[in-house]
């Protein structure tokens, strides 16, 4: 957003206000999905404190437990209790 309210093509007297939206938008889409310099170091200053945190394991392991999880849901999952119970 920023570059947008910097470019010097909107604040173009002489310019149509249409043409003006059909730039800004142009801008915006070139933007969007871009994280901000500060944005992107927030986010790779979590994603450097949650990594270390994270267990270490065997492959064999995670696959024992994906394979549970599969079974699971063909299984249909939690079983509800009757109305009455509680």
């Amino acid at each position: 957003m920023e570059a947008i309210r910097d470019d010097e093509r909107i604040h173009a007297p002489d310019l149509p206000k249409s043409q003006v939206v059909r730039e800004a938008i142009g801008l915006y889409g070139e933007q969007s999905g871009r994280l901000s310099e500060g944005e992107r170091r927030r986010l790779l200053g979590t994603f450097d404190r949650v990594i270390p945190r994270l267990p270490r394991r065997e492959a064999s392991a995670a696959s024992v437990e994906v394979e549970e999880v599969r079974q699971a849901r063909r299984r249909g999952g939690r079983k509800s209790r009757e109305s009455g119970e509680r």
